[in-house]
């Protein structure tokens, strides 16, 4: 009896080592996981701070071999390759408010689409729940500065009077009325850009 007792207490110290190690490989990729580096550009203005804030090793959201989409259908892509999640958050400081504009920015090097066939689409997270701030609208070049691309959409602007961070959600498809041929690769790639004023 005593032998059986022996046997059983090792097997139950066992299977509790057996746990306790894989409770903390669960809590250590959990950590891992949850404490991802993100990236930070910040922007320092008289009296205030901007900074936007991406996870993706990368500031560019792309798509590749896009298929003509409608809007009902873009602005409900839920698949995390097909929208690209940024905060931009606000230090008021010394002034009284600041106000930041949220500006596209195609990228060169990815991008086979035209202008008029990107269609782009922007949501803003209140308590959980993201709902739409701009768009859906056809990607237009309007911004002239050479330091931010020469390809370049003013967005959304955001007046702030108190210290904050705003959750964003960025959606963009080919458009349904996109005219190109079948040989013609769709690819494009959007970058965000942020200026602002501090007043």
């Amino acid at each position: 009896m005593e032998s059986k007792k022996g046997v059983s207490k090792g097997v139950l110290l066992g299977v509790l080592l057996i746990i306790v190690l894989v409770l903390g490989v669960i809590g250590a990729s959990f950590y891992i996981y949850d404490n991802k580096p993100s990236n930070v550009e910040e922007k320092t203005f008289d009296g205030g701070r901007v900074s936007l804030t991406y996870t993706d090793e990368a500031n560019l959201f792309t798509i590749e071999n896009a298929v003509p989409t409608s809007d009902l259908v873009g602005i409900k892509y839920d698949s995390a390759d097909l929208f690209f999640d940024f905060s931009v958050k606000t230090e008021i400081e010394e002034a009284n408010y600041v106000e930041y504009e949220i500006i596209l920015v195609k990228d060169e090097t990815v991008s086979t689409a035209l202008d008029n066939n990107i269609k782009v689409y922007l949501e803003k997270e209140d308590r959980g729940t993201y709902t739409k701030v701009a768009g859906p609208d056809t990607f237009v070049s309007d911004v002239d500065d050479n330091s931010i691309g020469k390809q370049a959409m003013s967005f959304y602007k955001q007046k702030k009077s108190s210290d904050g961070t705003d959750n964003y959600r960025l959606r963009m498809w080919l458009s349904d009325t996109a005219v190109f041929s079948p040989e013609e690769v769709q690819n494009y790639g959007i970058k965000i850009a942020i200026r602002g004023i501090a007043k």
